[in-house]
């Protein structure tokens, strides 16, 4: 007669492994998930953000021919005598609104004036509309730029330093005028923010006027 083996108990440790697997996994993949979600998000933006750095540095070149029109005597800008000469070193905020008009053209700031980029007081921006393919031949054919710089506004204004800076290409010369241009990307709801500053010189060179941007930096506030 043979010896019959007992019946062991099934205690169900099997099931619980497997739920435990099921659970690791179910947590990689969610995780896995939000890295991709997080990613696709950081590319967008990336994107959005050169977008905006692009059509601010496009919308300095489009300035700059803009005060072609204005040198030597500034006929756009506000009287010299227009405004205050400098800010009560008490007051917070610019004095603009009295040395800038519509058009985005103001005064140079007295030296104890909240620099007008900072100044959220400070409502004087012109704006102008993205490039597109007809309006700017820079942009190469078939580029999406136009269609991703939608909904993007673009604004600026440009102050008008002097007459008696040193100048680029006769260093020699110390008349030259001094026109600081400020460019930013005023978005709407989740779109990139870009501000960009220029300084450009313009010299009376063998019979007429020629420009250069000599400096060109992004503000970070």
């Amino acid at each position: 007669m043979g010896y019959a083996r007992p019946i062991r108990e099934q205690r169900g440790v099997a099931l619980a492994i497997v739920m435990v697997i099921l659970l690791f996994v179910t947590g990689l993949g969610i995780a896995s998930v939000r890295t991709v979600t997080l990613q696709e998000r950081m590319t967008a933006n990336t994107v959005d953000r050169t977008v905006a750095l692009q059509s601010a540095n496009r919308v300095i070149g489009t300035v700059q021919d803009i005060l072609m029109d204005q040198v030597p005597n500034n006929p756009g800008f506000k009287a010299t005598s227009t405004g205050l000469a400098d800010c009560d070193p008490s007051i917070t905020t610019s004095d603009d609104s009295s040395r800038c008009n519509a058009n985005g053209l103001c005064l140079a700031p007295g030296p104890q004036c909240t620099p007008r980029w900072e100044d959220s007081t400070f409502n004087l921006w012109a704006t102008t509309e993205p490039s597109t393919l007809a309006t700017d031949p820079n942009l190469a054919a078939g580029t999406n730029d136009a269609a991703l710089a939608k909904g993007l506004t673009q604004q600026y204004f440009v102050e008008y330093l002097g007459s008696n800076f040193k100048c680029y290409a006769d260093t020699a010369k110390g008349n030259c005028l001094l026109y600081r241009v400020t460019v930013r990307t005023n978005t709407g709801a989740e779109r990139a923010v870009v501000q960009l500053q220029s300084n450009i010189i313009f010299e009376y060179i063998a019979g007429g006027w020629t420009s250069y941007a000599i400096s060109r930096h992004e503000i970070v506030n």
